[in-house]
């Protein structure tokens, strides 16, 4: 259980200063620095499909903890 919430926090903090500074964006990525759009987007794929299918099996898992039905 503590792999679990240790891992949704940390999936948390990796994303939450991304989120608060802009970074996230590629406004705010493309204006900051002089990287390309085409090098960018691959990054951009990240934190929008396997941060949050982890932050879910995460929290599945621990769902299945929690109530036992874990074999």
């Amino acid at each position: 259980m503590i792999f679990n919430l240790l891992g949704m926090l940390d999936l948390i903090v990796a994303v939450a200063p991304c989120i608060m500074t802009n970074l996230g964006s590629a406004q705010g990525l493309l204006h900051d620095t002089d990287l390309r759009n085409d090098t960018y987007f691959p990054l951009a794929l990240v934190p929008t499909f396997p941060v949050p299918l982890a932050f879910v099996l995460h929290a599945v898992s621990l769902w299945q903890l929690l109530h036992g039905s874990a074999r």
